[in-house]
């Protein structure tokens, strides 16, 4: 009878251990994901910067390490189509002349349309391992590649953050099998491949424990979880000498238990393996729902692991929220960034078309923004610019959306709102803009040029519906340059 239920109180624990482990590698993996996302966006919000389309390079050099430093990656690398480096924020700006190749050698440019992360390699220029995170960039007939380099550290910390039992082996592997970060003796084994039979194993093994020996040679019980972002890896080693420890523990304070009381210690084992047992049904579902739109509830369980993993799902669940937020929000005003807002705006036109409605599109500029930006600052600019869009958000309603859509640029989509009434919020808008602005201990003035297109009048889509905005917004501008008498933006407005 001992011996039936040492089998069956390891085989629970041995269970629930690896089932444990295999969730915590995959909440490690989504916190991987999230750290490339943060740095994705950071990249995406960097390109739409007007100096890269006017072909500014030296001023967006100074963008670009402003980003890299608030990012806490190495360097920013601006590549043309064929792989030459156009500038490196490591090095100072050179015009006319190409660096050495330095962060994307080993990625495939050109290669697609999403990010694309190289794996671990040792950088020419920097003289350190590093991690490449790039995106392909659209600037007018050039075709750039926007790249920020990552360096081991930054991993190093994800699994610092983790709460991984002592004695487990925890390594974050590229899709090459190079060791990016470990838990245990990282400046060792940092950029050491593992072997071949292992990295075999760790693929066509996705969903099982696989017994395999260590880079450093101790024999474990592997579980893993792989990145569909990246190709990476996770894997989590537990040492084979620790499960047999825990099997003689168990052995013989089961002989000894069954010794002086059998009956109570068949219920004690039952009744733990069903709290086990129940623990993990009850960790699958929030598991799988951790991608989700919603951040998962939070629960207590009677068993601490259980715990620590539902803790780790809970965090890794409000970093997914918060990183896909940051994902569709401008960074600088929190309103709706390009792509959320052409979503929505097509998601409307939609509406607009099975209920016979209409929506009316406001596009926003500011005039005179690159004269407040070399007068008084880009500190000030960005204050402007934060400013400027708290007024945009005061006169709408909860149905319509403000967005930034680059530099000085906004756009508003009014609901259920035809040509005239769109022209209306225009004037009060755009007077509601030239009020002067107290940033700090200055005063400024500033108005904005506002263009308005409405659906469905001669719009069928929302790029035409957009440029017809555009188009407007740059005749109302026209026209107050050429009137020689001063004149607000409302008088502008009313003479379009």
């Amino acid at each position: 009878m001992a011996v039936i239920l040492i089998s069956y109180d390891y085989y629970l624990a041995r269970k629930e251990l690896f089932s444990s482990a295999k969730m915590i590698a995959n909440a490690t993996v989504m916190e991987l994901d999230k750290e490339f996302s943060v740095v994705q966006s950071a990249l995406m919000t960097l390109s739409t910067s007007p100096s890269i389309s006017h072909g500014d390079l030296e001023a967006f050099q100074v963008q670009a390490i402003q980003v890299a430093a608030q990012q806490d990656v190495l360097n920013i690398v601006l590549e043309d189509s064929t792989g030459r480096q156009i500038l490196n924020t490591l090095k100072p700006f050179l015009r006319e002349r190409y660096l050495a190749r330095e962060i994307t050698s080993p990625i495939s440019l050109g290669g697609g349309k999403e990010m694309q992360v190289s794996d671990l390699f040792q950088g020419p220029i920097a003289r350190q391992l590093v991690v490449a995170v790039s995106i392909p960039v659209s600037a007018g007939k050039n075709p750039y590649f926007l790249s920020a380099g990552v360096t081991p550290k930054r991993f190093e910390q994800i699994l610092s953050l983790q709460k991984f039992k002592l004695n487990w082996i925890v390594a974050i592997l590229d899709s090459s099998g190079a060791i990016v970060a470990r838990s245990h003796d990282m400046s060792r084994f940092v950029g050491k491949k593992v072997p071949p039979n292992t990295l075999a194993a760790i693929r066509n093994s996705p969903e099982e424990a696989v017994e395999l020996t260590s880079i450093d040679g101790v024999p474990m019980v592997a579980v893993t979880a792989s990145s569909g972002k990246s190709g990476w890896f996770v894997a989590i080693g537990i040492p084979q000498e620790y499960l047999r420890s825990e099997l003689n523990r168990k052995f013989w304070f089961l002989i000894f238990s069954s010794t002086v009381l059998m009956g109570v210690g068949l219920i004690f084992s039952l009744h733990i393996g069903n709290n086990i047992s129940q623990a993990i049904r009850e960790l699958v579902t929030p598991a799988l729902e951790i991608g989700g739109e919603k951040v998962i509830p939070h629960k207590v369980f009677s068993i601490q692991e259980a715990n620590e993993v539902w803790q780790a799902l809970f965090n890794t669940s409000k970093m997914l929220q918060s990183a896909r937020y940051q994902a569709r929000h401008d960074s600088l005003t929190g309103l709706a960034n390009r792509a959320l807002f052409c979503e929505f705006l097509e998601q409307q036109m939609e509406i607009c078309t099975r209920n016979q409605s209409s929506l009316s599109l406001l596009y926003v500029d500011i005039d005179n923004f690159k004269k407040v930006n070399d007068t008084h600052g880009h500190a000030t600019g960005d204050e402007l610019l934060i400013a400027v869009s708290n007024r945009l958000k005061s006169v709408l309603r909860k149905s319509d959306i403000a967005a930034r859509l680059g530099g000085d640029e906004f756009a508003i989509v009014l609901i259920d709102a035809d040509n005239e009434n769109a022209k209306l919020v225009a004037i009060k808008l755009s007077a509601n803009l030239e009020d002067s602005y107290y940033l700090g201990n200055q005063l400024i003035s500033a108005s904005a040029s506002i263009g308005v297109s409405s659906f469905p009048s001669g719009c069928t889509d929302s790029q035409t519906l957009l440029l017809y905005a555009d188009e407007d917004m740059y005749r109302v501008k026209s026209s107050r340059r050429e009137n020689t008498e001063t004149s607000t933006s409302i008088d502008a407005l009313k003479i379009n």
